[in-house]
């Protein structure tokens, strides 16, 4: 007689926690009918597996594994699975009820066995050959338990992705509807998908600036909290900023490190807290620095100094929720313009910011998994900002049109809106209130590029600043030029300094002066007007002598 699927291993299975959603969806289900034992090796069967990511829950697969509609996410390809068959025999009740008993609870796996351990029966990978987007399929399998473990895809240019715990499928999966083997078995295990975003305030602030205020930038790094498969859970955070040093005066200082929701809105403010043994980090953060190089394709050094907010407060991270962030707000006083090659600044016009998120998980109710946490990190995205040293020369033009250089001249360097001119009065937002050219040259030190403000080009919807020079104190012996200029301060310029007698910038502005006209006697008549000159003159010594004879 036929062995049927009974109450009792109907009962041991639902006992051992068989019936529910774990990491690969539903790992077995419950039984409404007679299944028979004797048929579950008649016919081969198989695993799909479907990977997804972008999904803020794992939705609902189907516990008879059968496909499911109501998984959300994209698909995501490039996902590797190993398949290794345990040494269960599912037509035995003891054996079927041993395997059953391995899914223990709905957190983990119970211990596997060494002797269990099987082969390797496959290894298949999502996307690739005949596979679907997003699907990975191994056929043929016989029946029973089949031990799967993932090898995450590789890192994209901004995106990381944390693997799924080690999960368990069973093939074949009884179908409670119809009474039957469900053969072909669908899992649908999650990733989760991690990008860091930064972004800098950089708008209306220029090197140049005489308030503190106004030369300084403002950077955000967000590090989400990763929506992790269930079996793992969150045990480090870290928001990692990188830049380079000799940008900014006294380098970048931690302004606010919060935890907001997905609104946007500040959930907690963390406080810094010291690093080491017995140390209370309750909703407090850590700060580590060291030394990180990051260069370009040339060879040039865009960053060199790393800043690290870590966060490991048990509490705090077991409570994140789906759209959590960390959020740190570094703020830092740029320099100027290197001038010459010397000393220290920016060395042609850009700074660069760099950051990204790591941290650790680990699997949990899973023996040998407790205590190995796995890291993770997300590749550096970065943000710019770009600053140009402007020459002003300061000239009159000779009779054969040479220019000859003037000292002493002064200028209100000062920004208007995009859309209105220089010569506007109100909207005026002062600079320098008194630029000097010595020497008949020098560089406004320096500008934000009009053209590439917080991060991004500027488009035709946004209305920036344009920057202007008006003359305030003029040359000795010259005219004072009350025509206000504007200066040209853009990206490309910023991009390809020049150096000249000592002086670095990007693009330069000439201001003509012409002398102021010399004072004169009136020259009507020539010689005439000097013979009434002496006339009076000789008038005036007879005048003086009559007057002494009378005396």
């Amino acid at each position: 007689m036929a062995k049927t699927f009974t109450k009792k291993t109907a009962a041991i299975a639902l006992a051992a926690g068989l019936a529910f959603s774990g990491s690969a969806g539903a790992v077995f289900a419950p039984v409404a009918g007679a299944q028979q034992i004797s048929e579950i090796n008649a016919e081969k069967g198989s695993i799909t597996i479907h990977k997804k990511v972008g999904a803020e829950t794992h939705g609902n697969p189907n516990a008879d594994g059968s496909p499911s509609d109501d998984v959300a996410g994209q698909p995501l390809n490039g996902a590797v699975f190993t398949v290794t068959k345990l040494n269960y025999d599912l037509t035995k009740e003891d054996e079927f009820a041993a395997a059953a008993a391995l899914q223990k609870t709905a957190t983990g796996l119970a211990d596997i066995p060494a002797d269990k351990m099987g082969d390797v029966v496959g290894t298949v990978t999502t996307g690739e050959g005949d596979n679907k987007e997003g699907e990975a399929k191994l056929s043929d399998l016989d029946a029973g338990v089949y031990y799967v473990t993932e090898q995450a895809p590789k890192n994209t240019d901004e995106v990381t992705y944390i693997p799924s715990a080690p999960f368990i499928v069973y093939v074949p999966m009884a179908d409670s509807a119809n009474k039957t083997w469900n053969r072909d078995v669908h899992v649908y295990p999650k990733n989760t998908e991690l990008k860091a975003t930064k972004e800098v305030k950089d708008a209306d602030k220029n090197p140049a600036a005489e308030k503190e205020e106004d030369r300084t930038l403002t950077y955000t790094v967000t590090s989400p909290a990763p929506v992790l498969p269930p079996k793992r859970e969150l045990t480090e955070l870290n928001a990692v900023d990188v830049y380079k040093k000799g940008d900014f005066v006294n380098g970048l200082k931690i302004a606010k490190v919060e935890i907001q929701n997905s609104k946007g809105e500040t959930i907690k403010e963390l406080t810094e807290g010291q690093a080491g043994e017995n140390q209370d980090l309750t909703d407090k953060y850590v700060v580590t620095d060291g030394a990180e190089e990051i260069k370009d394709q040339d060879g040039k050094v865009l960053a060199d100094t790393k800043r690290t907010v870590t966060v490991t407060d048990k509490k705090l991270l077991d409570s994140l929720k789906p759209g959590d962030k960390l959020v740190v707000t570094l703020t830092g006083e740029v320099q100027k313009v290197q001038q010459n090659n010397e000393g220290e600044g920016i060395d042609d016009g850009e700074v660069t910011n760099f950051a990204r998120t790591t941290g650790k998980t680990k699997v949990t109710g899973q023996p040998g998994f407790e205590s190995k946490e796995e890291p993770f990190e997300t590749p550096n995205t970065s943000v710019e900002s770009y600053f140009a040293a402007v020459r002003v020369i300061k000239f009159e033009k000779g009779e054969n049109g040479e220019e000859k250089k003037l000292d002493g001249a002064k200028f209100h360097v000062y920004s208007v809106p995009s859309t209105s001119e220089c010569t506007a009065t109100d909207n005026r937002t002062t600079i320098q209130k008194e630029f000097e050219v010595t020497g008949g040259e020098a560089v406004i030190n320096a500008l934000h590029v009009t053209d590439f403000v917080d991060g991004k080009a500027v488009t035709s919807e946004v209305t920036t600043n344009k920057f202007c020079i008006e003359e305030t104190v003029a040359p000795s012996g010259f005219q004072l030029d009350t025509t206000p200029h504007e200066l040209t301060v853009l990206k490309k310029d910023a991009q390809n300094p020049t150096t000249e007698n000592n002086l670095t910038f990007s693009s330069t502005t000439k201001v003509e002066n012409k002398k102021r006209p010399a004072f004169e006697l009136p020259q009507t008549g020539g010689m005439g007007v000097l013979v009434m000159i002496l006339g009076g003159l000789a008038l005036l010594g007879g005048g003086a002598y009559a007057a002494r004879r009378k005396a």
